[in-house]
């Protein structure tokens, strides 16, 4: 460090020398460039120069010079201490000086990154308390829980270097809501603590290697990235973010110093689960209540609110209050991962903290959590492993017709085996060409043999996408029921090698794939062919007896072939001459079974008795005679004693009550709208209670017993004396279908507060 005072100054001036920048004459003057920001002129020769500044290090020694050490970031270095331009802190939040910590701060830090530099004002108790009035007023009731839970991420991240070395993970923020509707102030409101006021410590675009130079000379200090555009380098980066993973370039290492708030119109990560449950996403909306005019307050104490920062480093990092706090949490977030827990407990701590010190009700900021953070972060998309995400972008490119019946398709075994076939060959090319997927084909393959699947199988697909599409299109648009009308001969098979993911873990995702929503080995509705169940022609080839497939023979002929009408022109013939239209689903499920009797033989060990090919036969002989020498007039005209039918015995699992399933549905609707539901709660309480996300994917008594703990939850309106925690009060108003505003009902001039619905009772 050179004291240096230029011919046209009066005063000296610090500047900063690096050893390597005194080598030459040429690095010399850029060093004296850098820290006047003007260009400077030595006439000094290199043997001059170098002559001059060891006499100069003689001279500082002799008269009881120190050694000094550079500071390497801005904010907090390795050892704790917090370096400005114009103070010292120590670990604690104390003041102290370069005097007593033998640390230099660097003016020359971030020069060609433009790094932000904190703009810091004296310590002052009541900035914090004043920051959150003005908040308060400028969002309202209806968005102060999020800005507070944002202001408090930034202050977990004064002490994220702490963090990062006990724990090795610290997560990141994403605001994401539409445009306008105040995250990136929210944002702004965490960044004035740490002395970054007026778009200081904020980027928009920026690169890779500009982002981790920010956060590498960044000690501690909260940074914004608004806006980033999305990107297949986004998720990575978040990831190794997550960790404090450096990146290494030529040798020169950029370690992250800090972490990010992320601000979005979207949720980042929302593709990968990997990294939606490294981030905390909080959704943002325009506020209901809040005060336009407290604008100018807001900026006023975003000034001033750095005063508080000693008092929040102060605070340190307790990390067993913050395991329990997690341990409490976990219960709440079933779905979600493990490390979601931890990173929402992290935030609500320091949210708590800064409660107490503002004097705001903590416990409006607990139930905000509870009731809103962690039910939009148990979602089990952000914990689910490879295969599930495989099996999921499988079904997503089904039904673009990617992917289809030429190389995926449903499969029953002689053995029983039901799953998906898929040749991953081909599959495996589409997945990865569209998704870029973060895991291999050998991963996924792994999944598959551990989960029950078979790796090594051969199956009958249809033999091209072409012919497929082709067949489909033909039977749209050449539908004719004239005479003239030639059924379209169906596309030829051929075997592929593929494998078979077993059928649990692949319904849920496919049950859109049939016009109905049975399962993929029920029977009912109406199935076009191709049929990626049973391919006309049926058949497969394996290696072994236990991988093949249960043909199904299809019923042939046609309406006017199976009788003698008298009203012909009140029938009708249908698309798919398998089924005909004049037989009950019950008849042709009796055709199914007698026909495949000649197929599939039942023995005790399914449940069955042994049939002999002589009774597979007659049963075949009654079906043809009974379906050729069909008249509707002879079965209508005939009179049947009900005494002679056979009893029936109704299975306790069976719904009894002949149920009118339109109405039930529109019961659930109605109930619905009576409780204030969209879409996106019924979603979130059938994933809750069922583990799907569409009410079509229940069976008919889970949809019953859907319809009954709707009925079941009171209608809450405002003015309604209720039950909270065991007290009585007042619903003021609704925040959303989640959060209340609530007001003592004993004290009515006491100030409301934010409660959980579900926390709520009737008296």
């Amino acid at each position: 460090m050179l004291q240096v005072k230029r011919s046209i100054d009066h005063k000296q001036r610090r500047v900063i020398i690096g050893s390597t920048e005194r080598l030459t004459v040429k690095e010399f003057n850029l060093a004296l460039t850098k820290a006047y920001r003007v260009g400077i002129i030595c006439n000094l020769k290199t043997d001059q120069l170098n002559g001059l500044i060891q006499t100069k290090l003689i001279h500082y020694h002799d008269r009881g010079g120190k050694v000094f050490k550079l500071a390497d970031r801005i904010g907090q270095q390795n050892d704790g201490t917090w370096v400005f331009s114009d103070r010292q802190l120590t670990e604690k939040g104390i003041a102290t000086s370069e005097d007593k910590t033998k640390t230099v701060y660097n003016p020359n830090l971030g020069y060609e990154d433009h790094i932000s530099v904190p703009e810091l004002v004296s310590p002052d108790s009541n900035a914090l308390t004043t920051l959150i009035t003005a908040m308060h007023r400028f969002h309202g009731d209806s968005q102060i829980a999020p800005a507070i839970i944002t202001l408090a991420w930034a202050v977990a991240c004064l002490h994220f270097q702490e963090i990062i070395k006990i724990e090795k993970r610290f997560p990141l923020l994403n605001l994401f809501g539409d445009p306008g509707c105040g995250k990136t102030i929210m944002a702004e409101n965490g960044l004035a603590i740490a002395g970054f006021i007026q778009g200081q410590g904020s980027f928009c675009k920026v690169t890779e290697s500009a982002l981790y130079e920010h956060i590498k000379l960044s000690g501690s200090l909260p940074l914004l990235w608004d806006d980033p555009d999305k990107s297949p380098w986004l998720d990575t980066l978040i990831q190794r973010l997550y960790n404090g993973k450096p990146r290494m370039v030529r040798g020169n290492s950029q370690t992250p110093h800090t972490s990010l708030m992320i601000t979005s119109n979207h949720v980042i990560g929302d593709a990968k689960p990997a990294t939606l449950s490294r981030i905390l996403p909080l959704a943002i909306f325009p506020s209901t209540d809040g005060d336009k005019n407290a604008w100018d307050d807001l900026l006023e104490a975003q000034k001033w609110a750095s005063g508080a920062l000693p008092e929040l480093i102060g605070l340190g990092y307790p990390s067993e209050e913050v395991r329990a706090l997690a341990k409490e949490l976990r219960p709440l977030l079933p779905h979600a991962h493990a490390r979601v827990a931890d990173s929402i407990a992290l935030v609500l701590h320091y949210a708590t903290a800064v409660c107490r010190l503002a004097g705001f009700d903590e416990r409006r900021i607990y139930d905000y959590v509870v009731g809103t953070v962690c039910k939009t972060a148990n979602d089990a998309d952000s914990a689910s492993d490879s295969l599930t995400d495989f099996i999921d972008k499988i079904s997503a490119l089904h039904s673009q017709s990617v992917v289809g019946e030429w190389n995926i398709r449903l499969i029953t075994t002689r053995s029983g085996f039901e799953g998906l076939a898929v040749n991953m060959s081909s599959v495996w090319a589409k997945v990865d060409g569209t998704y870029k997927v973060p895991y291999s084909r050998k991963v996924i393959e792994s999944q598959i043999a551990q989960a029950g699947g078979v790796l090594k199988s051969a199956q009958k697909f249809y033999r091209s996408e072409d012919e497929v599409k082709s067949y489909r299109r033909s039977l749209i648009n050449g539908h004719n029921e004239g005479d003239d009308y030639v059924r379209p001969k169906p596309p030829e098979e051929t075997t592929r090698k593929c494998v078979l993911i077993p059928l649990s873990l692949v319904k849920d995702f496919i049950s859109s794939w049939r016009d109905d929503d049975s399962p993929p080995d029920g029977g009912g509705g109406n199935r076009p062919h191709p049929d990626p169940i049973s391919p006309m022609g049926g058949g497969s080839v394996t290696t072994s007896e236990n991988d093949s497939v249960v043909s199904y023979p299809t019923v042939d002929g046609n309406l006017l072939e199976k009788g003698d009408f008298e009203n012909t022109d009140s029938t009708t013939v249908s698309d798919d001459d398998s089924t005909p239209s004049y037989l009950f689903e019950e008849d042709i499920k009796n055709l199914e079974e007698e026909n495949n009797q000649g197929v599939q033989l039942l023995t005790e060990d399914n449940g069955g008795e042994n049939l002999t090919e002589k009774n597979a036969t007659s049963s075949k002989k009654v079906t043809t005679t009974e379906t050729d020498g069909c008249n509707l007039d002879t079965i209508e005209d005939t009179a049947v004693d009900p005494k002679s039918l056979p009893s029936e015995q109704t299975s306790e699992n069976e719904v009894t009550e002949i149920l009118d399933w339109d109405d039930v549905v529109a019961s659930i609707d109605s109930e619905m709208t009576r409780l204030g539901w969209d879409i996106e709660r019924g979603e979130r309480h059938l994933i809750e209670q069922y583990g799907v996300r569409s009410r079509l994917k229940l069976s008919d008594s889970q949809l019953l017993e859907f319809l009954e703990d709707l009925r079941s939850l009171p209608t809450f309106k405002v003015g309604q004396t209720v039950l909270f925690q065991g007290v009585r009060v007042v619903i003021e108003r609704f925040v959303n279908d989640i959060v209340a505003v609530v007001r003592s009902w004993e004290n009515p001039s006491a100030k409301g507060f934010e409660a959980a619905i579900a926390h709520l009772s009737l008296t």
